[in-house]
């Protein structure tokens, strides 16, 4: 079994989707969304998930370079879909990623942080942060706790986002 531990951090501003929650206080799986009004994705809307009302499944690529996360609701059309890279070359490590572009996660130089869902999605920048990452085998994600930052089109208003997967096997 291939286990790697990681350590990152996305400081998203305190007023908008409070501070990031410390990985020991947290027990279940979790993803938040902020946004202001005008924000193209979510609409200016927030939105709250735990494992008891959505289906997390967390997927990490055998380099460790790429994270892809999708969640899912069984009665509603609610599909959130994200995805942050390492630079080319890179594996996910410890630390922010700034100016991170939606661009091809396998071409791209920079970071990459793509957030899309209920059929809407963006040419966007932004930063994110992952907080703790635990990995098991390859593909599976045992711990996770991230936030992220991103801004459609060159605008002005913020998306922020807050995933905290806690024991995947329980998705």
């Amino acid at each position: 079994m291939i286990r790697a531990t990681l350590m990152l951090a996305l400081a998203a501003p305190a007023t908008a989707c409070g501070a990031p929650l410390a990985p020991s206080a947290v027990t279940t799986s979790s993803f938040s969304l902020r946004s202001q009004p005008g924000e193209s994705i979510t609409l200016g809307q927030s939105f709250d998930y735990t494992i008891a009302n959505s289906r997390f499944i967390p997927v990490m690529d055998a380099s460790l370079r790429t994270l892809t996360f999708t969640l899912k609701q069984p009665d509603r059309l609610d599909t959130w879909d994200l995805t942050v890279s390492a630079p080319r070359g890179q594996q996910l490590r410890q630390g922010t990623y700034e100016n991170a572009v939606s661009f091809d996660a396998a071409a791209s130089t920079a970071p990459v942080l793509r957030f899309s869902g209920y059929g809407r999605g963006c040419t966007s920048t932004g930063r994110f942060v992952v907080l703790e990452a635990v990995y098991g085998t390859i593909g599976t994600v045992d711990r996770l706790h991230l936030t992220f930052e991103q801004r459609c089109n060159g605008a002005t208003t913020v998306l922020l986002g807050e995933l905290y997967v806690f024991d995947a096997g329980t998705r």
